[in-house]
This record gives structure tokens, sequence and C-alpha cells, in this order.
């Protein structure tokens, strides 16, 4: 059985923060910060903190965490399909200093694939 999510869609991720840029503005004045999260296996993908999130202490290099309820938004525009932490997300750190694996595979937004078995 395949099971197949589209985006929009509210998860829960783990792995190491690596990337992870400078505090911005978004286009109304909040608070936004850019990263990429790295599982043990090398899989990674984008993501964008935006309010309070941006400016949490955990969103820097190394740092493993449990990102809870963040949402998966796909393109749009420009702009790539990426996990946002917003609103009523956490971000829970683990432990800092990780050292991400070497990356073997991106993953983007919208569609994420799990295959079962029967």
């Amino acid at each position: 059985i395949r099971v197949i999510v589209a985006a929009p869609f509210r998860g829960n991720f783990s792995g190491t923060l690596f990337e992870v840029g400078p505090i911005d503005s978004t286009s109304t004045g909040d608070a936004k910060r850019s990263f990429n999260l790295m599982d043990t296996h090398g899989a990674w993908i984008q993501g964008c903190a935006l309010g309070h999130h941006a400016t949490n202490e955990c969103m820097r290099d190394g740092m493993e965490v449990v990102l809870y309820f963040v949402t998966a938004r796909p393109p749009k525009n420009s702009v790539p399909g990426m996990l946002y932490v917003i609103k009523e997300a956490a971000v829970l750190p683990v432990v800092l200093g990780m050292r991400p694996p070497a990356a073997v595979i991106g993953m983007q937004v919208p569609i994420f694939s799990r295959i079962a078995d029967e």
C-alpha cells in the first residue's frame, strides 16, 4: 500500500539543523529565518521559522531538534515548498553540537510518500 501526503499538511519532524540563516524580516516586518533539517540518514528538507520561532535560541547550526506541529506548504510563485515553523508549532531542543551526516537526498514539499507493508 502506498500512502501519499500532499501539502499543505501539519506534521512532526526531527533532525539536525544546518545552514541556519540570519534573522531577516518578512514584507510585513515579522522575523523570519531559513534553515535546513537533516535526518540521521542524510535526507534533508528546507524550512522557515517565522515570528518568535525565528528568534528562538534553538534555531542554530548543529542543534538536534524535534519540530512539532509544523506546516508543510507547496511551492508558490518563486518560493519553493518547505516546512514552516509558525504560530502554535513548537521547537524542542534535543542536543547541541550534532554534526549532520553527509547530505544524501533533498526532499521537497509538496509530496512525501511512504510505502507500508501489506
